[in-house]
């Protein structure tokens, strides 16, 4: 990735480094510019997943909601996944649905459900 140049550049190199996304970027024919296909046509699930962590990075919203963000991941890339998760949990509240024992681990709380019922754990 290029030396950012101003205030937006370091914000979005700051993102793409706390998403795990630098050696991604860095393949890339075009860095940051290059166009990608529909819906992230061209990128690993898990380099979507990170795409969508970054933004929230930029986006810098107190409250997320996240489904299944390491879904269909293999254990590696799940492991930078849930480090740019937990990065990103920092100071915001965060409504998760999860089944793997390693987000669910992160939660101060987790509420299973089972059919209509709801169980505070």
């Amino acid at each position: 990735m290029s030396k950012p140049t101003n205030s937006l550049d370091v914000e979005l190199a700051a993102a793409v480094t706390a998403a795990g996304l630098d050696e991604v970027v860095a393949r890339l024919p075009e860095g940051l510019g290059t166009r990608l296909g529909e819906g992230g046509a061209g990128l690993s699930t898990g380099e979507r997943q990170r795409v969508a962590l970054a933004r929230a990075f930029i986006r810098d919203a107190p409250l997320l909601l996240l489904d299944e963000p390491t879904a269909n991941l293999d254990g590696e890339t799940e492991e930078g996944v849930l480090a740019a998760v937990r990065l990103l949990m920092k100071g915001r509240t965060v409504v998760m649905a999860a089944h793997r024992p390693s987000l669910l681990a992160m939660a101060d709380r987790v509420i299973h459900l089972s059919g209509a019922l709801a169980v505070q754990a």
